[in-house]
């Protein structure tokens, strides 16, 4: 009987730890996701800014200087 009890809370204190490791996996995971999305709209920002700066840089290399026609 000791000896089933003892194999029971062995059972149990191994489950507990698989539930931890598979718990900080889980949270690893979602970290890395939320840099991922988080270096995505990083990346988007940049890409909007370089295309405003193309933009407004393009009246100019026409020879048209949008301050005079504001």
């Amino acid at each position: 009987m000791f000896s089933a009890l003892r194999t029971q809370i062995g059972m149990s204190a191994e489950q507990e730890r698989e539930r931890e490791r598979l718990a900080r996996e889980q949270a690893e995971q979602q970290a890395k996701k939320a840099e991922q999305e988080h270096e995505s709209e990083r990346i988007a920002r940049e890409q909007a800014e370089q295309q405003i700066a193309r933009f407004i840089a393009q009246p100019r290399k026409l020879g048209i200087d949008p301050d005079e026609h504001s």
